[in-house]
């Protein structure tokens, strides 16, 4: 039995690229489809608007007026709402650049060489986008944090109640928020599954107490964990795919382009890159909890 394997011009044909990539790149970014992702349509720049202060902020500092009882209609408080903190975004480009050779091109047993290369490339993409996205996170996240109960997570005998206590913090009085979902390293993540396993032998991560545990591996660094809820969308990314590097403008992340070099050795160069913007819209419901 034979096994037909691409061949390498094929597998650099930048529409195979590109669905090549969004394929692999799929299963490795934590956040697809967990925040909205707007199209810029070639904009450099992006005004987004952040909620910072609560209903109730604005009730305790006097900014919105208390209803009151009334005996004629005349008599209503007058509200006053503090308008919402608009900003102004920049993108930004990052990407890497493939060389070939003609060798490389006419020649079939260099196919698997080419495929591996898409692959880590895959991963190389994948890995930036969530480690901007755990970045931003990380700079803008101002939801109460709380005192580890029995200290590091490594000896802890009270996980469990820290993750309670955390959904706790994230319930702000004047905000529907609630800890929907957190995300770890992985250390964390096995600590707190043998934690669980200890207690009853059941540890379901999509359950955790009532909350959804994802290991984000290295991406987060020890000692820190992500929380948030995920019904408020806290982030937003911005993105502009270019339709003439891109097959699949509305679906993709990235854009590809091929070309030859015009002196010698010619060689084939595929560039492969993004261009990206991320806002916090909802700093408050998001957690960024550290001393695990």
């Amino acid at each position: 039995m034979s096994v037909i394997t691409i061949s390498p011009e094929a597998a650099l044909n930048p529409k195979f690229i590109e669905k090549t990539i969004m394929k692999k790149m799929d299963p490795l970014l934590y956040f697809k489809d967990l925040f909205p992702v707007v199209d810029l349509k070639g904009a450099t720049t992006f005004k987004f608007y952040v909620d910072e202060e609560s209903a109730e902020d604005e009730l305790q500092a006097g900014k919105m007026q208390r209803p009151v009882t009334v005996t004629e209609l005349g008599d209503l408080s007058k509200v006053k709402i503090t308008p919402i903190n608009k900003k102004l975004g920049d993108t930004y480009m990052f990407g890497l650049s493939m060389e070939f050779s003609q060798e490389v091109l006419n020649n079939q047993e260099y196919s698997d060489e080419v495929l591996r290369a898409i692959e880590r490339y895959s991963y190389a993409m994948a890995r930036k986008i969530n480690l901007d996205h755990i970045d931003t996170m990380l700079d803008y996240a101002t939801a109460p944090t709380i005192t580890l109960k029995d200290g590091q997570w490594k000896d802890s005998a009270a996980i469990d109640d820290d993750i309670i206590n955390m959904q706790e913090a994230l319930d702000q009085e004047g905000y529907d928020y609630e800890l929907t979902d957190f995300y770890t390293p992985k250390q964390h993540y096995y600590e707190t599954k043998r934690f669980y396993n200890s207690l009853d032998g059941k540890f379901n991560p999509d359950d955790v107490e009532g909350s959804r545990m994802t290991n984000v591996k290295s991406n987060l660094k020890k000692g820190g964990l992500l929380g948030m809820d995920k019904k408020i969308q806290p982030l937003t990314t911005y993105k502009n795919i270019n339709k003439k590097y891109s097959v699949d403008p509305k679906n993709s992340l990235v854009n590809v382009n091929r070309y030859t070099q015009e002196k010698w050795p010619y060689k084939e160069i595929v560039d492969i890159w993004s261009h990206m913007g991320i806002a916090v819209k909802h700093p408050r419901a998001i957690l960024h909890q550290t001393g695990l």
